[in-house]
């Protein structure tokens, strides 16, 4: 047997265990059943009408925040948010777009710092990562970080912006809080779905987001 087909075959070994956990996650899981599972959920707010997806838990360096993104356009001289904290004036932590490129700025004071290097904005799916430090697609663009904040995050006030989940896990690496993109099957509302806590986050309005492809 050739190495490449030995290769082949640990590869679709390890998708008939995904596979299986999944099913067993979905049968352990009822409530999640008035969902349907969709490949992300995408912000068209109306009118530059501010649409959040809220969130229950603030932020500390300590604990660890991943999201996975896109934006499915580019808009000139946008000033928007992948995620952010509620109140500016106080503490400052968010992640977006700002004169065309993409923005992560952070500090515990009004006058915060931006991380300096980051890229040109683009239409590709990306993987952001927060701790003591921000990782860009696994490439570290700040460290040193080290403070909590007391208000909730809340995620996605970007118009075309696409949320393929959300994970924060503490210090020990337990997932806190594992949001996933669902359809609400009574009013087919596009949210986020947790699985650790089983609830479902719906944006702040009854409008602005749509959802993607389901998964089969």
């Amino acid at each position: 047997m050739s190495s490449q087909l030995q290769t082949n075959i640990l590869e679709i070994n390890n998708k008939l265990i995904e596979v299986g956990n999944y099913i067993e996650h979905i049968e352990n899981h009822t409530d999640i059943i008035p969902y349907t599972i969709v490949e992300y959920i995408e912000n068209v707010r109306p009118n530059d009408q501010e649409v959040w997806i809220p969130f229950d838990m603030p932020f500390s360096t300590a604990n660890t925040l991943e999201i996975k993104f896109q934006y499915s356009i580019n808009i000139a001289n946008a000033d928007d948010r992948v995620f952010q904290l509620p109140e500016q004036q106080y503490s400052w932590w968010l992640f977006g777009r700002f004169q065309n490129k993409f923005r992560f700025s952070y500090g515990t004071s009004q006058w915060a710092k931006d991380a300096t290097n980051m890229s040109s904005q683009d239409t590709n799916v990306h993987t952001i990562k927060a701790n003591s430090a921000f990782y860009f697609d696994n490439t570290s663009k700040v460290t040193g970080m080290n403070f909590s904040f007391s208000q909730n995050m809340r995620f996605c006030n970007c118009i075309g912006c696409r949320l393929f989940y959300v994970k924060y896990s503490n210090s020990s690496g337990t997932l806190l809080r594992n949001l996933i993109p669902v359809i609400r099957k009574s009013d087919n509302m596009a949210g986020m779905w947790d699985t650790v806590s089983e609830s479902f986050f719906m944006p702040d309005y009854d409008y602005g987001f749509i959802a993607g492809p389901e998964v089969i």
